[in-house]
Parts: structure tokens; sequence; C-alpha cells
């Protein structure tokens, strides 16, 4: 019963050191370019149901957009958020190519057209709901309890773990030196 107990708190503390550097890497990511990947947070629901609101995205540039591609595009500021939306209108080819964009919940389509240098990127995939826990992340309370706790908890757990096996290896030296001094006692 002790080991199968062991087993699930290791289970458990690996799950936790897991999700709290998955859930760094996705706070960090959606900051940073990452191997030509990057992650975006999507703030409306103009591309419900295709994806939602506060869903994760991951986005990447491509050679070349076609009809039907989800796009990002727009300055990605403090101030302004770029756009997620699927390419419905190509106007043009090469460089200058301009697309003419769509929300799927639009009735309309976006009433500027697109320059592929505008483009950010294709959208790859999406995570539902998860966009909402990097939000909340990026708050004071959020980054406490979601990364600051834990993490807090991880190191202070390690060095009890430290602390621990310097004591085993002081008590295992005590012994060795009383054994020794025993011994010498006895042969003389």
């Amino acid at each position: 019963m002790k080991k199968i107990s062991i087993v699930i708190a290791n289970i458990l503390y690996t799950a936790v050191v897991i999700a709290v550097l998955a859930l760094a890497l996705l706070f960090v990511g959606t900051k940073i370019n990452l191997f030509g990947y990057e992650a975006k947070v999507v703030q409306s629901g103009s591309m419900e149901p295709y994806i939602l609101t506060g869903s994760l995205i991951v986005i990447a540039p491509a050679e070349q957009y076609r009809l039907g591609d989800v796009v990002t595009y727009g300055p990605d500021t403090s101030k302004s958020v770029p756009v997620t939306h699927r390419i419905v209108e190509k106007n043009s080819e090469g460089a200058r190519a301009q697309f003419v964009t769509k929300g799927d919940a639009n009735e309309d389509p976006d009433p500027i057209a697109v320059l592929q240098r505008d483009i950010i990127g294709k959208v790859m995939f999406s995570l539902p709901y998860l966009g909402y826990v990097i939000e909340f992340a990026r708050t004071k309370l959020g980054f406490g309890l979601l990364i600051g706790i834990p993490a807090l908890l991880i190191i202070l757990d390690e060095f009890a773990n430290i602390t621990w096996e310097v004591h085993k290896y002081r008590h295992r030296r005590r012994q060795l030196r009383q054994g020794v001094t025993r011994r010498q006692q006895t042969s003389v």
C-alpha cells in the first residue's frame, strides 16, 4: 500500500511540474515566435463555431495563401490585436497579393483587403478555452496562482529533498566514524 501511494504521489508531482512548465511555455509562447510558430489568443467570436472565443491558436507563415485558409493579420501591439479571419477572395498574385477576408460568424466580408505582407500566418490548429487560462495567467493574481505558487512548491520540495539527502549523508558518516572508533577501542 505504501508503494502505491508513493507511485501516485510521484505521478501527481510529475503532472504538476509538467503543467507548470507547459503553462509557462504557453505564457511565453504567446509573446514570442518559437521555431516559426506563434501562439495567439482569440479575443472575439467572429470565427465561431470553427474557432471559439478564448481559444489558443497556433499560426505559422506560409509561402502562399489560398481561398479558405484561416489567417491572422494586422499589427500586434499593446493597443492593437491582430485579426483572425478566413480568406474568401484573392485579387492578385505574388508579393502584391490582396485578400478579402471574412469571419465565419460575420455576414459581410471585411471592408479592407489584406495585403500578403500584413499576414502573420495561417492558423495551423486551435485549442478551445486554453486562451482563457493564458489571459488569466497574465494577471498578477493568475500568475501567482497558476505559475508562482506551484513553482514555489516545487522549489520548496526540491530544497526539502536536498536537505533530507544531506541529513542522511551526515548520519551515515557519523555511523561510520562511530563504528571505526568502537573497533579501535575493542582492539586496544
